[in-house]
């Protein structure tokens, strides 16, 4: 594994996810039942509570089947116009 995907502690990467990395720190976003975990300098730092309680995302879905739309058909659906709702995706492109 290469060393930028290391995380503290010794922590395994999640089945899923994604790792944005930036200059000042890393973002791990897992795909499935976990929140956002920003790393700086190799160690866990805590998310801004009221910046994520901004985006109104509720809590983590535990079982996508019977939780949760799936996020690519509401993004697939937006891309074409035909969302009845706002794509997340979107939500977080729209705060730059």
């Amino acid at each position: 594994m290469h060393s930028d995907l290391e995380l503290p502690d010794g922590a395994a990467l999640p089945d899923q996810g994604a790792m944005f990395m930036g200059e000042k720190g890393k973002l791990l976003l897992p795909h499935f039942m976990e929140l956002p975990r920003l790393i700086v300098d190799g160690a866990y730092v805590e998310l801004d509570q009221e910046l994520i309680d901004s985006f109104q995302l509720g809590a983590p879905i535990r079982d996508y089947e019977t939780e949760g739309k799936k996020h690519y058909h509401q993004f697939v659906d937006a891309c074409l116009g035909k969302a009845t709702d706002q794509c997340s995706v979107f939500l977080l492109s729209e705060t730059d």
